[in-house]
């Protein structure tokens, strides 16, 4: 979507009678769009702000400022004192008109200095505090930026305001900008308005720092912002299959215009939610899918929530009056429900914002869309067309923006288990992350734009398809080895196992300090090895909740591993170096095994060697190999020893 489309504030005909959290929203105009974000936690990459301009007037008018004097005589002032009963907001001195002491201002401006607002410049942002007072209908204070060529309004204000205003000028950037602060009396008695702490603030030369900043856009900076052709290649056209084959699909509700509604389907197959089975859901039409109860709060909150047991793909206000369609189709192994040309509560006739999404959620058997293969352990899919709006008018939304943010994600419904793939409440590209992991404001719903989400629903985890862990597996004589390197801004590895065909269980965790000695390099070997033939794969859950699959890998159980009842009291260095000495005992007199094994299970090394009852050494020559990870099997009598080595 353009994340320029200028547009002036509709007016509201209808409000819903719940009175959601109500938030003060400055009537903005123009290109711009009021930021109300709270205090950021430390995790969340956003960079940091360069203050460019900080004007507090306590040194009296600043360097390029300019006064005209009002039409009625009045003009602004700059001092500690207030106009009538009303004082500064900030601290100290501020600018002020006076218009009940002055009795006919007229209209009266203050102009603020020409600053340079480059194009290597992204997010710019005007600060400052407002109070401004209305008299009898009485006074309006208007506010408008110079954008090179001419004066454009992007504030207006007609009732009684008193607090900070923050306005993304980004779009009107240029290198003479100025502000005009002007109060308009209309020829009648009022009270009057002023302004402190003017601040203008940006980031610097993010292009190629590895986000999507605000501000930024594909075609700005594509090596940040990832470009998503139009439509997607996943999506599903409307009276069509996973494979392309027509079919008939159903109106939601009949085709009945509703707002806040909801739909409850039978399945007909088992989807995995969170660990539980569920054959019934409920199709709601603020964007989600519920479970065990449909869900008709129109007002979103950032998962985890307690309650709602939900799927997201865009939880907002929408209103089917308003326009758009709910389609889906049911397949006897996955469900598509597609949100149409969806419009938000409050907007009119005059309003053309549509979002567009979609979901897919399956058994786990379907293995692809069309001719895009899923990843391992996808169950659900969110595949989105062109998303223009983030907020209805009843949750605080300024004609489709701002106000309580769209939930992007899935909720348990126990308050704690959850995957927040993020809140949007504006226009633009960038995304920093989400809420319950890292603690980062809302983000650009053009992020979604024709974009693909996959999750595994059993986990509540979105699926990262960049991973490449070079996963790797092969049945020793000690049991079947797993090896794997990498995986940056891991929190665990999961290893999972199928036995002839069975489903996939897990079968043991790796943290990251289980490295050999360090190196990003990872090794398990499964020693409880049953049946004929053995899948397995490996989960990487990242810090961010994200969750990553290698490939799958089939190793046939060739060798049976006995238990062992060695000793081994010693080895070592580790990593190798000239010679590997080993301390071990054995219960009686008799002949040793000792091989070392690659990882692709060649045998490398190969020695028998008879010892004593009691402690034994023993130094082995191992110069001569190449790098790489082995282990060491002594075997004695039918028992064995498995140590891991390192050889770099």
């Amino acid at each position: 979507m353009n994340p320029c489309r200028p547009r002036l504030p509709n007016h509201l005909a209808h409000t819903k009678s719940r009175q959601p959290m109500q938030k003060r929203i400055s009537m903005l105009l123009g290109l711009v769009a009021l930021l109300s974000y709270g205090q950021l936690k430390a995790q969340c990459p956003l960079p940091q702000r360069q203050t460019l301009v900080s004007e507090h007037f306590e040194a009296g008018l600043p360097a390029g400022w300019e006064i005209q004097p009002g039409t009625g005589g009045g003009s602004w002032r700059i001092d500690s004192a207030g106009f009538g009963v009303y004082q500064n907001p900030g601290n100290g001195k501020w600018a002020y008109v006076d218009d009940e002491a002055a009795n006919d201002i007229g209209t009266a401006s203050i102009l603020s200095a020409s600053y340079q607002l480059d194009e290597s410049l992204t997010a710019i942002q005007l600060r400052y505090k407002l109070n401004f007072q209305e008299y009898d209908g009485s006074g309006i204070f208007r506010l408008y930026a110079w954008d090179g060529g001419q004066w454009v309004l992007i504030q207006r204000e007609e009732e009684d305001f008193s607090g900070l205003i923050e306005i993304d000028i980004s779009a009107l950037a240029n290198e003479a900008f100025r502000l005009k602060f002007e109060y308009d009396d209309e020829g009648a008695w009022a009270w009057g308005m002023g302004i402190d702490d003017v601040e203008i603030t940006a980031f610097k030369g993010l292009c190629h720092n590895g986000l999507c900043d605000r501000g930024e856009s594909p075609e700005q900076c594509p090596t940040d912002c990832p470009y998503n052709p139009a439509p997607s290649p996943n999506w599903v056209p409307l009276g069509k299959d996973l494979q392309g084959r027509k079919v008939t699909y159903k109106y939601f509700k009949g085709n009945t215009a509703c707002d806040d509604c909801s739909q409850s389907i039978e399945l007909g197959f088992d989807f995995n939610f969170f660990g539980k089975n569920y054959r019934t859901l409920y199709i709601n039409s603020n964007g989600n899918l519920t479970f065990e109860a449909p869900f008709v709060e129109y007002t979103p909150e950032a998962f985890c929530l307690k309650g709602p047991k939900m799927i997201a793909p865009f939880f907002a206000d929408a209103d089917l009056n308003e326009g758009g369609s709910i389609r889906y189709y049911l397949d006897e192994h996955y469900l598509v429900v597609s949100w149409l040309d969806m419009s938000f509560f409050g907007c009119d006739q005059n309003c053309d914002l549509k979002n567009s999404c979609q979901l897919i959620l399956t058994d786990g058997s379907v293995k692809q869309i069309g001719p895009t293969p899923l990843p391992a352990g996808c169950t659900v899919v969110f595949i989105y067309g062109d998303m223009q709006w983030t907020t209805g008018s009843s949750s605080g939304g300024q004609h489709g923006f701002a106000g309580s943010a769209a939930t992007v994600g899935m909720n348990s419904g126990d308050g704690q288990l959850c995957h927040d793939y993020g809140t949007f409440d504006h226009e633009g590209y960038d995304y920093y992350g989400n809420v319950q992991d890292l603690g980062c404001s809302p983000n650009g719903v053009s992020h979604l734009d024709h974009s693909t989400i996959f999750i595994n629903g059993e986990k509540g985890k979105v699926i990262d398809l960049e991973q490449d862990l070079n996963f790797q597996a092969v049945a020793t004589p000690q049991g079947n080895l797993l090896s794997w390197t990498g995986g940056s801004e891991t929190a665990y590895f999961s290893v999972e196992r199928a036995v002839d065909g069975a489903g996939f269980e897990e079968i043991h965790i790796i943290f990251p300090a289980d490295s050999l000695q360090g190196s990003g390099t990872y090794r398990f070997v499964d020693e409880k090895i049953a049946g004929k033939w053995c899948v397995y794969r490996l989960v990487q859950v990242k810090e961010n909740g994200t969750i990553a699959y290698s490939s799958e890998i089939t190793v046939h159980n060739t060798y049976q591993p006995a238990s062992s009842t060695l000793e081994l009291l010693s080895y070592g260095p580790n990593p190798l170096q000239e010679q590997l000495g080993l301390r071990y005992v054995l219960p009686r007199a008799g002949r040793l095994r000792i091989a070392l094994v690659d990882l692709s299970g060649r045998m490398v090394q190969h020695l028998e060697v008879d010892g004593e009852e009691g402690e034994n050494q023993l130094s082995l020559p191992v110069n001569s190999l190449p790098a790489g990870i082995y282990v060491l099997n002594m075997k004695f009598d039918g028992n064995q020893i498995n140590v891991n080595l390192l050889k770099k």
